[in-house]
């Protein structure tokens, strides 16, 4: 079809796409087990560095740990929450202590889970979050 504006596929995908930044490869596995079935692409970063230079905008939903490689991680959810607002962000730390928790979601988190968790915690919150959106 000619005079097909690409935008909407671009946005499209970027619904289907999950991003965890997180030490732990177990994270990234646990989301693609349980969001590929979903349609969903999940990417990851394994520290900070691995995060710069990619594009929020390019994701529906994106985990981080806020203790990621000397708690930097808090410093990637503000710079989520100033560059791209309408980007979710589910915090995953072990911290469960009142001040990590308002410290994150002052920075911008939309929501927020402690590690140990049940893995169908974890995964309703994703699917509520992504349902928001």
């Amino acid at each position: 079809m000619s005079g097909t504006n690409n935008k909407p596929v671009e946005n499209n995908q970027a619904d289907k796409k999950i991003l965890v930044v997180d030490q732990d490869p177990f994270l990234t596995e646990l989301v693609h087990y349980h969001f590929s079935k979903e349609g969903y692409a999940v990417d990851s970063c394994l520290s900070i560095d691995d995060w710069f230079g990619m594009d929020a905008s390019d994701y529906a939903l994106i985990i981080v740990d806020v203790a990621i490689d000397s708690n930097s991680g808090t410093q990637i959810i503000e710079s989520i929450a100033q560059g791209t607002p309408d980007v979710p962000t589910l915090v995953c730390a072990s911290a469960n202590d009142t001040n990590s928790i308002v410290l994150a979601l002052n920075s911008g988190a939309t929501d927020y889970i402690t590690r140990p968790f049940a893995i169908s915690d974890f995964v309703s919150r994703i699917n509520a979050i992504l349902k928001k959106k």
